[in-house]
């Protein structure tokens, strides 16, 4: 998987996003609010002990950002997110990567022990398939923290929350 640059994503950092400079834009600095950011302050706190955590979204407000222990590895999937790379976190050795791709397009190691995904939005019916596909996935991982909104109850129904 490649750094992608902004507004490319994918393995080989060939899919563009059309409006991806648009998703940038400051209306969407919700996401940048106290009271929003305390569920990822309550998710990090879930994920202490964790050697290799992934992440699915992330988009303005990565784990990486909310943890405050020591991890290996910290991986951020989604198309939306801005290019990083690091190999400190909190001052320590850490490989910290935020990978502007799809879940589906991202190949796990087998390494990753705790899996992320916060504001699981699976309101859209074209997205039930891959409903099913990660709901099978993260049973691979030792620890879950999965963060939805009831206002879709396709989201919990995904993994039967």
């Amino acid at each position: 998987v490649c750094m992608c640059e902004e507004g490319w994503f994918g393995r080989n950092c060939s899919g563009a996003l059309q409006n991806w400079k648009e998703m940038h834009k400051l209306e969407h600095n919700f996401y940048e609010h106290d009271s929003f950011k305390s569920r990822y302050v309550l998710a990090a706190h879930h994920l202490r002990g964790c050697r290799h955590i992934v992440e699915v979204g992330g988009y303005r407000t990565p784990i990486s950002s909310f943890l405050n222990g020591h991890h290996l590895s910290v991986t951020t999937i989604d198309p939306y997110i801005r290019p990083y790379a690091s190999d400190t976190l909190n001052g320590e050795a850490c490989r910290v990567r935020h990978l502007p791709t799809m879940f589906a397009d991202y190949p796990l190691t087998g390494e990753e022990d705790c899996f992320v995904y916060m504001g699981l939005d699976y309101y859209d019916e074209d997205n039930q398939p891959l409903c099913g596909t990660l709901k099978e996935t993260v049973h691979r991982f030792e620890r879950v923290v999965v963060d939805y909104a009831a206002k879709y109850p396709t989201g919990a129904a995904c993994f039967k929350a």
